[in-house]
């Protein structure tokens, strides 16, 4: 069942990870490109995200492959045909509330756009744009030819806005023009595509998320988001602006993945596209607060294992924390769900060890208190809500 939100649902889903020995290495975050969890694990439960999911596994699979292109069959990193592929070998049919994630075609544009022949033909970057979103399409139409009815499929963030474009001639030069020019071909085309293959079943549910208009917004509010470097990346020479405080404070992990911060501003944006109480008025304000009460556990427990892979511990030693944690925030008026403002606390209580083979297990105890307040003519309504859960630390090496 979903760790963040009432429905439950099964999630076959994308992650940036691998089942060959870890990649990359350390200072990634366990084989992801990124310094924590990716946006994809934090909508639901984490169950065999670690690792492409082992053929026993029926429920929360990953069979995404960073560096894995859209089009094409290619087998080392596999191709996203390749990974749909892999799913359909278990013979499993659909459920009506299953939910799968699809994000790709970032991996077929990058080596266009440093192509020798880009400048002296820049329309190249318009049909690539264009044959790459076809290629997404194409494998959606597979999912939805085997019964997936659920599906989120992700554009692609501006690839002319990454450090990496940037450092070709700045935000005017021409890494960050090619870089647009094609991100717009290619979202122009999937939602154009998107929204055909919609219309196609009545009981087809497809979500769109538009990380480009997110990573835009991100940058040009960085301050209110906790943000203070929008142009390098953390991992970059300190000459050139890494490595300064917290890597949170970057929106880039490298020069064109992001920070584990970004990923979680992202993933809370997809919660909300997906929470289905938005139209019950105050129930949805007590629903959509309440998501911030799983998310500070999350983040708690996310923490703690980050902790755990880079601490050396002798076999057989147990642990036990506590964290006490906070935030605040609002939320603007959706459907009939009021606009509202709210404060939230979690203490979280728990135990972790490390067993045989340097395989650590935990799991902690999470009692949350959420105050929101409802403006209504003038007057603010007062909603209190309590909840009590248990969260289990996926295995790590």
């Amino acid at each position: 069942s979903s760790r963040r939100r009432h429905t439950r649902y099964p999630l076959v889903t994308g992650v940036q990870t691998c089942a060959l020995p870890i990649y990359p290495p350390a200072p990634y975050y366990q084989g992801r490109f990124s310094n924590g969890p990716v946006w994809v694990e934090r909508l639901g439960n984490p169950l065999a995200l670690t690792v492409t999911a082992a053929p026993t596994v029926k429920s929360s699979m990953n069979f995404a492959f960073g560096g894995a292109t859209a089009a094409g069959t290619a087998s080392l990193p596999p191709a996203l045909g390749v990974q749909i592929g892999m799913f359909r070998q278990r013979a499993i049919t659909p459920g009506a509330n299953d939910l799968f994630t699809v994000l790709a075609g970032a991996n077929d544009l990058i080596p266009v756009l440093t192509a020798p022949t880009t400048p002296v033909n820049p329309a190249s970057l318009d049909s690539a744009g264009v044959a790459t979103a076809q290629a997404v399409i194409a494998n959606v139409q597979t999912l939805v030819g085997i019964g997936a009815k659920n599906i989120i499929v992700s554009g692609l963030p501006n690839l002319g806005a990454t450090p990496r474009s940037l450092a070709a001639g700045g935000p005017g030069g021409a890494g960050a023009a090619f870089g647009l020019r094609a991100t717009n071909a290619f979202n122009t085309e999937l939602r154009s595509r998107l929204g055909l293959l919609a219309q196609s079943s009545a009981d087809l549910n497809i979500l769109y998320v538009d990380v480009q208009g997110v990573l835009d917004r991100l940058i040009q509010d960085y301050r209110a988001f906790g943000f203070s470097n929008t142009s390098s990346y953390y991992l970059a020479p300190a000459a050139q602006g890494g490595g300064q405080g917290d890597p949170n404070s970057y929106i880039f992990w490298d020069d064109i993945h992001p920070t584990a911060r970004t990923h979680t501003i992202l993933a809370g944006i997809v919660t909300e596209m997906l929470n289905p109480e938005a139209p019950l008025g105050f129930a949805g304000s007590i629903g959509s607060g309440a998501l911030a009460l799983q998310g500070i556990a999350a983040d708690t427990f996310d923490g703690r294992a980050a902790q755990i892979a880079t601490s050396s511990r002798a076999q057989g030693r147990i642990d036990a924390y506590a964290n006490v944690n906070y935030a605040n925030g609002d939320r603007a008026q959706l459907g009939r769900r009021p606009k509202f403002n709210y404060d939230a606390q979690v203490v979280s209580a728990g135990i972790d060890g490390r067993a045989q083979g340097g395989l650590s297990l935990g799991g902690a105890l999470n009692v949350g208190r959420l105050s929101a307040r409802v403006p209504k003519d003038r007057k603010s309504t007062r909603l209190n809500s309590s909840h009590e859960w248990i969260s289990r630390m996926p295995s790590s090496a």
